[in-house]
């Protein structure tokens, strides 16, 4: 199987109001086939696909991508296991969609493959450019506080960093220009550890997960215990920092 779903299961909230969007869903999809997914709105299509492409986790079971479990990886992970592998991308006749109709057209490998009252159906071959950099696991920080728009993330023990993600949840207007991590060792002497334009981070950040659109800034493995970044309106709960 190219993807497998087993026994997936997605709940939305907790307590008495809690919204099972999927109930014990186990299905594969063969490579080189096609698959329409039907029912009523609010059966769980949506929820079904984002689950199976890896771009939202399932509350239980698992999903594999051509045998590889997505269970457990973050985002840059996902995103290099999907690298190398040809794409299908659907693009519905709704309200909005124009611009994404335009962006694919666009794109000088990418085949339409048909068109109806729909949408339109859109191939893109493997991608061949190189790898972007990895990342290692995601360093728990002993707390993260906000001081004078920053969001400063204090680490247990000095720990080298490579990158730090903030998850915008769609509200990029909120960026800066430029989104800039420092990162200190004493939390009183501050080092500009990179700077880069926010508009670019938000467009990959759309691409990687278009609701959470997480915004990652990449650094040269600095050693520090405390990292910030010039997010503060996104609160403490949208910073990460991982290591190498």
């Amino acid at each position: 199987m190219s993807v497998q779903l087993t026994d997936v299961r997605k709940v939305y909230g907790t307590g008495p109001g809690a919204v099972e969007a999927l109930g014990g869903v186990t299905y594969g999809f063969e490579a080189g086939t096609f698959t329409a997914v039907m029912g009523p709105s609010g059966s769980g299509k949506s929820t079904l696909l984002h689950c199976a492409a890896g771009l939202d986790v399932p509350t239980s079971g698992d999903v594999s991508l051509v045998g590889r479990s997505l269970r457990g990886l973050d985002e840059t992970a996902l995103t290099e296991l999907r690298r190398g592998h040809p794409l299908y991308v659907a693009v519905s006749n709704t309200y909005g969609s124009q611009p994404w109709t335009a962006f694919m057209d666009a794109q000088n490998d990418a085949q339409m493959l048909g068109v109806s009252g729909g949408g339109r159906l859109y191939f893109m071959p493997p991608a061949s450019f190189a790898r972007q950099v990895s990342t290692g696991p995601s360093l728990t920080p002993a707390r993260v506080t906000v001081d004078a728009g920053w969001l400063v993330a204090e680490l247990a023990s000095p720990a080298p960093v490579r990158a730090v993600v903030l998850r915008t949840r769609g509200h990029v207007v909120w960026l800066q220009q430029t989104v800039r991590v420092d990162t200190s060792l004493d939390g009183a002497t501050w080092t500009v550890a990179a700077e880069e334009p926010s508009g670019g981070l938000a467009f990959v950040g759309v691409l990687a997960d278009p609701r959470s659109v997480p915004v990652r800034v990449f650094v040269p493995d600095v050693l520090a215990r405390f990292v910030r970044i010039n997010g503060g309106p996104f609160g403490v709960g949208a910073m990460t920092v991982f290591g190498p």
